[in-house]
């Protein structure tokens, strides 16, 4: 090792609480969408930062939000559904069909997979679809999804070329 390099972070989950927080995260999609035995579900998060600009200190404020992704590939339908850490409580479902996306987008480092919006082209949907050790900070903890992220991405590729059948010009990505 050199001087500067890092040691890997070292993850570790709970399994037994990841297989209960996946029970948690289908009961509660149940729960709040239509027809939603249809889909396969993943947890993502995203994060948001605002700068405020004070008098004498300038203050960052990161939020952190965590939601359940339900997709079918039947219709190409997505629906996200934001939850609490704890997976008690959750918001509105947001539906969203292939046909007001234009662009699809993943970033293997980051873990980080994005559908752009057709009409307002700065405007996604960002999904952190990592792992979530059971020591994190902001992030929802015990979530061991390997096989659901995988899954997932097989989706995310028939959904982009989908989206090329259409006429869209989309970079190709890597997993």
């Amino acid at each position: 090792m050199g001087l500067f390099s890092k040691k890997p972070k070292q993850v570790t989950i709970d399994h037994a609480a990841s297989e209960e927080n996946k029970r948690k995260m289908r009961e509660i999609f149940d729960s709040a969408v239509e027809d939603a035995k249809s889909y396969q579900i993943i947890h993502a998060s995203s994060s948001e930062q605002s700068f405020d600009k004070g008098f004498i200190f300038d203050t960052t404020t990161t939020t952190f939000h965590n939601f359940i992704i339900g997709y079918r590939e039947s219709d190409f339908q997505v629906v996200v559904l934001e939850i609490d850490r704890e997976i008690q409580k959750h918001g509105e479902p947001f539906y969203i069909k292939i046909d007001e996306i234009k662009e699809t987008c993943y970033y293997p480092k980051l873990c980080q997979a994005w559908l752009i919006f057709k009409e307002n082209s700065i405007y996604g949907v960002e999904m952190n679809i990592s792992d979530g050790s059971s020591t994190s900070a902001y992030g929802m903890r015990n979530v061991d999804q390997a096989a659901e992220r995988e899954a997932f991405l097989d989706f995310l590729e028939k959904y982009t070329n989908e989206l090329r059948k259409k006429g869209y010009k989309i970079k190709p990505w890597k997993r």
